[in-house]
This record gives C-alpha cells, structure tokens and sequence, in this order.
C-alpha cells in the first residue's frame, strides 16, 4: 500500500523498502467506534540493521518534512536524538534507534465507512 504523507519521508520510505538488510511487518486494521464511524488504518514496521548514514538519514529527512508536521516529538537521551515521531493530517512515522537496530513505523489511517 502507497502511503499518502509527506515528500520526504515517503520517498525515504520507498528506498527503505528495496534495501536487502530489513525485516518489515504489515497489518491492515479496521477500527469501529460508538460514533459509527469506521476507518482503516494500514501500519508497517520495518528493521534495519544500525548505521550511522542510516541515521543520518533518517534524522535529516525527518527534519526536512518538520515544518508540515501536526505534531512533533524528538526524544533525547545524553544529548541524542533518539526517537522522532512526526504526526501529519492522516498518517504518523517515527523512528527510534536502539543499539544495533533502527525501527521505522509508518501508520496512514483513511475513513471507511460512515453507518446512521
């Protein structure tokens, strides 16, 4: 599925998705609610093996799409940005590095159907 978010991170993520060194997990989820409403979200995780031009990456593409952002969170830990999570109008990425392993998530959420 073609996420519909912002240029340059949905470009990184397309790069992402070719590498060779990766593990992705997808779900498609159909949420419901009193208000009956439903939407549908597709989520995708992906793995990628630690690198610092990874990270680099990964930091400077996410800065580059900040402006557009809803929602921004950079976590810090001894001065390192170590988690970002961008929230745009229907769809949120973020990334997190842990030791050896840098964790991509993209979720979109669409609207599916509307009951009386």
């Amino acid at each position: 599925m073609e996420f519909f978010a912002q240029e340059k991170i949905k470009a990184l993520m397309q790069q992402i998705e070719k590498m060779d060194n990766k593990d992705i997990f997808e779900a498609d989820i159909v949420h419901k609610n009193n208000t009956a409403l439903r939407t549908k979200s597709y989520t995708m995780l992906i793995k990628l093996r630690f690198s610092p031009e990874l990270e680099k990456k990964f930091t400077d593409t996410f800065r580059q799409d900040s402006e557009k952002a809803k929602q921004v969170v950079e976590q810090k830990k001894e001065g390192k940005v170590i988690h970002f999570l961008y929230r745009f109008d229907s769809s949120t990425y973020s990334f997190t590095i842990n030791n050896d392993t840098i964790s991509v998530h993209a979720s979109e959420n669409t609207p599916l159907i509307r009951f009386r």
